[in-house]
């Protein structure tokens, strides 16, 4: 399947599954928007930041008015 220049947005993107996601998806060139509740988050962003497009958002998505936030 075909991901360069398709926007991918993980969430629980700082490690774990998330994170190897992030970086399968990068090596592949799709477009990444990272959400993690931790700041470790701007570290994978940084990190990916050379393969592809990324923008990390601190964020947790069981709580609507973080992802509210996170959408503006």
């Amino acid at each position: 399947m075909e991901f360069q220049g398709k926007v991918v947005c993980i969430a629980g993107a700082s490690k774990g599954i998330g994170k190897s996601l992030a970086e399968a998806f990068a090596a592949r060139k799709a477009k990444l928007l990272l959400l993690a509740r931790s700041a470790e988050t701007a570290a994978v962003a940084e990190k990916l930041s050379g393969q592809t497009e990324v923008l990390a958002i601190q964020c947790d998505i069981g709580d609507y008015a973080s992802v509210e936030r996170a959408a503006q």
